[in-house]
């Protein structure tokens, strides 16, 4: 599809009112779903929706889904355009579930301190649809030909609702640069250096996006709040458990001045020998520049407390406004992107010389 466009015009599918039969149909109307009538899709089988296309080109598809009851794990689908694989990529599609830690913190009768129960607070949210454990950070695109068309959604794991798909473009975010000009062009000030740091326990926040994800206790130093040498006390989060891509914790925190803040995160990232992890920022569900996206944690053994820097060494500056503010970190690929997917390219482009000498040579 090369010179193909980008279409500025955006479709929406209604899934109850576009929603059409298949020989692997498995579904049910949901009148109201927390105020949306939507299709609730089975633990398997599939639903299809048809819709028309104006302008051919490349569209992003984002989905309206709700994560109903199920056995908690994640939800996954693959995604057909007119009963077809688009490709690889499209095989395994995860929607992420949404949990909370419940109830007060508990404690033993040696004031050892028990970690708090999880439960699933779901909700309607918005998916961007990218591919799962892929070689891409990227979101995916779709080429559709002026006409007619079909999307299909077959279960893979777990149950799901869907009240609209969206295709459409997505705005990309600015670089920092960019961003930071604009901060200052209207008039955005840094926070005075006197204001008392806004300070967040990562070990309790607000949301996760698994069940997995849970309070650690880490005694290797003394400045990890709370600390008992003791006792046990839960004062991190995350650890091998937080690294498959796509999985986020969010925190909220609320700001009584409109101004221009610093980000910095205590951390110990000891588990890529020689090289880093990274995650991505959004500050209430968006990336605020485009370099958010590929933040870096380097091997280290010691805790350390980063602040997020340009490529000329100076602290990120995030503008906050007076009121609540959701902070979300995001495993992503980050720079390592890149690399897998030219290593990708170069085992296809092995695999296509090797099939071409067994035509030329037979098979020995």
């Amino acid at each position: 599809h090369k010179g193909a466009v980008y279409p500025k015009t955006e479709i929406k599918i209604n899934a109850v009112e576009q929603l059409v039969e298949n020989e692997d149909s498995n579904y049910e109307i949901i009148e109201n779903l927390d105020n949306k009538k939507c299709v609730a899709t089975k633990e398997s089988g599939s639903v299809t929706f048809s819709f028309d296309v104006a302008q051919a080109g490349f569209y992003y598809m984002k989905i309206v889904y709700y994560p109903t009851l199920g056995k908690g794990a994640q939800i996954e689908r693959s995604l057909y355009i007119d009963g077809e694989l688009p490709f690889e990529e499209a095989r395994s599609i995860i929607f992420h579930r949404r949990w909370v830690d419940v109830g007060e913190v508990e404690y033993s009768v040696t004031g050892n301190e028990y970690r708090r129960e999880k439960e699933e607070q779901p909700e309607w949210d918005t998916f961007t649809v990218k591919s799962n454990g892929s070689n891409l950070d990227e979101y995916l695109k779709f080429y559709f030909s002026s006409g007619t068309h079909k999307i299909t959604l077959k279960s893979v794991n777990e149950p799901m609702a869907i009240s609209e798909i969206i295709l459409c473009q997505l705005e990309e975010p600015k670089p920092y640069q960019e961003v930071l000009k604009g901060y200052r062009a209207a008039g955005y000030k840094e926070v005075p250096a006197s204001i008392e740091p806004i300070k967040v326990q990562a070990e309790r926040p607000s949301a996760k996006s698994s069940a997995t994800l849970y309070a650690l206790e880490d005694r290797t130093s003394p400045m990890n709040e709370p600390f008992d040498i003791s006792r046990i006390v839960l004062n991190t989060i995350g650890g091998r458990g937080w690294s498959a891509q796509g999985e986020w914790l969010e925190w909220k925190i609320n700001v009584k001045t409109s101004e221009l803040y610093r980000l910095s995160i205590r951390a110990k990232q000891n588990y890529n020998s020689g090289s880093f992890s990274t995650r991505s920022v959004w500050i209430d569900g968006k990336l605020p520049f485009k370099e958010a996206a590929n933040i870096k944690f380097r091997f280290s053994n010691q805790w350390q407390l980063l602040t997020p820097q340009d490529e000329n060494g100076d602290d990120y500056l995030f503008y906050l406004s007076e009121g609540e503010h959701t902070i979300r970190l995001e495993v992503a690929l980050g720079d390592y992107s890149e690399i897998l997917r030219m290593v990708a390219n170069s085992v296809d482009e092995l695999s296509s010389v090797y099939r071409k000498v067994i035509m030329l040579t037979g098979s020995m």
